[in-house]
């Protein structure tokens, strides 16, 4: 498998890298991940379904980067903070996905519970 990298920004810029090619760069998420994948050979189409949920945590200022390093994905969501609000690692791209969203949904939730019970 070829390595590649995926990053978002809370700015709707989206980027990524295949091997050691050119840099990649759009607007959305689908758009950049799509050449990403076309131009790795990757087999997994699993994504496709789900590309609008990362242009949807980038909305919610929210970053995140997915990296391919050998057989394995590993994800992470703000990754270009000191301390990471969480990553992981998938099979498939669709799980990189799913486990941005889902955590990016309890850490959501986890600051709104807090920010309630101290109003």
């Amino acid at each position: 498998m070829t390595d590649w990298y995926f990053a978002g920004m809370f700015d709707e810029m989206f980027w990524g890298q295949v091997g050691e090619k050119r840099l990649i760069i759009g607007t959305g998420a689908a758009e950049v991940l799509r050449q990403i994948v076309a131009e790795a050979a990757e087999a997994d189409l699993t994504w496709l379904v789900n590309a609008n949920q990362l242009d949807a945590l980038c909305r919610a200022e929210l970053a995140f980067d997915i990296k391919r390093r050998g057989e394995g994905l590993r994800w992470v969501l703000n990754p270009f903070r000191d301390q990471a609000d969480a990553s992981g690692y998938a099979v498939t791209i669709r799980e990189a996905i799913d486990a941005l969203v889902g955590t990016a949904n309890t850490r959501g939730a986890e600051r709104s519970r807090r920010s309630y019970r101290l109003s």
